[in-house]
């Protein structure tokens, strides 16, 4: 039963962090789920899921914020309900929520970068490795989380906060934040981002 919740969880979150093995065999992005909890995070929010492919917005963010009140600590959660809120013109709501994912993941950067730090420090180089890997993957997740909060500060115009965003997501190579920057920022220069 493990194996299968895992696996769905895998498959739920793989567009946006890579799964590590937690304590209890439950986690993404680093953060373990509570096995009590597992099975019920993951069915809101492959009900969220369906209802956002039908439309029923206001359904999808009753079940990601059920999920969210199970395990607070999961940034991938807040981005998609604040994708959804994003589609629902919710944009001081989406705001909240990208902001929630931001801070989340960064502080997650910052766990695994002193755990490895630690970790060499006790000549533990393997275990220092997978947690610096683990800080350098989850920088995709922040660069995703920056170009979404980016985006919908340019509807609620506050432009230098969306420039500033979507430069610190090209920083962290996010392939859509460049086009963005040209489109929206006055940026010239083609080709930073890889």
């Amino acid at each position: 039963m493990k194996i299968a919740i895992t696996t769905i969880l895998l498959i739920l979150f793989a567009g946006f962090t890579q799964a590590q093995e937690g304590s209890n065999g439950h986690s993404v992005s680093g953060n373990a789920f509570n096995s009590e909890n597992a099975e019920a995070i993951s069915n809101h929010i492959k009900s969220a899921q369906i209802q956002k492919s039908v439309k029923d917005y206001k359904g999808a963010i009753e079940d990601y914020s059920a999920a969210i009140k199970l395990q607070p600590e999961v940034p991938d959660v807040y981005l998609e309900r604040g994708n959804t809120k994003f589609l629902m013109y919710d944009f001081p709501g989406a705001l909240s929520d990208y902001d929630k994912t931001v801070e989340l993941i960064e502080a997650q950067i910052e766990d695994h970068k002193r755990k490895g730090d630690i970790k060499r420090i006790l000549n533990d180089m393997h275990g220092s490795a997978v947690d610096l890997r683990a800080a350098s993957k989850l920088k995709t997740s922040l660069g995703e989380a920056y170009y979404r909060r980016g985006s919908v500060k340019r509807f609620t115009e506050d432009k230098a906060g969306s420039c500033a965003d979507l430069e610190k997501a090209l920083e962290l190579n996010n392939p859509k934040a460049e086009l963005a920057m040209v489109k929206n920022c006055g940026y010239k220069q083609i080709g930073r981002a890889h």
